[in-house]
């Protein structure tokens, strides 16, 4: 795989974390906002090596930080990083590689693909909810289970949707990609 390749790769999911970031919406019961910018980072680990996912998270987050609106609601600068959401934000890397990282490994194993696609993405959602939640109650200066209850246990049923959508979506991605050239054959 040449490298160039496999960083235009990169900086098109750090691009497409920032389109679908902007598709969020208030939910009248919990003070974090709805935004599938989760199922784009669901899609980097589903889809890039380890290494490259975190990288496609770490610059769509410098993006946000300089100040480009790349966060939900087209709003980006350090003070949104460092806001009730920043948690969120901040496990993006985490959670990409970690799915990116656990997919390669599953890879190896005679599941089948789509069961492996599952556990990687499902297990992403540990840094989500605990960085989030973390961040949210120190932020919000609220203890930890009234910020579970208000950022992790409403988004449950929401994100084991993405999960399945993104897997689904990633089987027939991932094959288009190596089929044109522009990615490995996986395991």
């Amino acid at each position: 795989m040449r490298r160039t390749t496999q960083l235009t790769l990169t900086a098109l999911f750090a691009a497409l974390t920032a389109v679908f970031s902007q598709i969020s919406f208030p939910l009248p019961f919990t003070p974090i906002i709805f935004t599938m910018g989760v199922m784009a980072v669901y899609l980097t680990a589903a889809l890039l090596p380890k290494w490259y996912a975190m990288l496609a998270q770490l610059v769509y987050l410098l993006l946000g930080v300089i100040g480009l609106p790349v966060y939900s609601g087209f709003h980006g600068g350090l003070g949104t990083l460092l806001g009730p959401t920043g948690g969120y934000l901040m496990a993006y890397p985490i959670m990409a590689l970690l799915g990116a990282w656990l997919r390669e490994l599953l890879g190896k194993t005679p599941l089948p693909r789509l069961v492996q696609m599952l556990i990687s993405l499902i297990a992403t959602l540990i840094p989500c909810y605990l960085l989030g939640s973390l961040w949210y109650m120190q932020v919000g200066q609220v203890d930890w289970m009234t910020s579970l209850m208000a950022t992790a246990l409403p988004f449950i049923p929401i994100d084991a949707i993405k999960v399945v959508f993104a897997s689904l979506l990633a089987l027939p991605v991932g094959a288009a990609l190596q089929k044109s050239g522009l990615q490995k054959k996986q395991a």
